[in-house]
């Protein structure tokens, strides 16, 4: 009875995660206005704070193993964007465009003298 607990404990149960569904999500990054890429962009998943950045190309690769229902993704000087996905997605290749913020600074007046 030992014996099969531990054939059980040892072989069988690290076997059946490795039948749990991943889902991996891929895609890039890019301005909305140029078309650039943009580079290490931060993307979380379900408002956890884990997620990847995209590469040096815009690009990035996700891998889970349970289905998020929400991607986010923010980068310095652009508005944040949240995607929430659904089954009509195209979970292989996810083209995403962030819109660039707009800063109106006032004036500033800079006049000589002495410290």
């Amino acid at each position: 009875m030992v014996r099969k607990f531990l054939f059980l404990l040892f072989f069988i149960l690290p076997g059946l995660k490795s039948f749990s569904q991943n889902y991996t999500l891929s895609g890039s990054v890019c301005d909305s206005l140029t078309g650039e890429p943009l580079a290490f962009v931060s993307i979380t998943y379900d408002n956890s704070g884990r997620g990847t950045v995209s590469s040096i190309d815009g690009n990035f690769n996700l891998s889970l193993q349970t289905k998020p229902e929400k991607l986010v993704f923010s980068y310095v000087g652009y508005n944040q964007k949240n995607v929430f996905l659904t089954q009509s997605h195209n979970w292989e290749k996810l083209n995403i465009k962030l819109t660039p913020k707009i800063y109106d600074l006032n004036e500033v007046y800079v006049y000589p003298g002495e410290n």
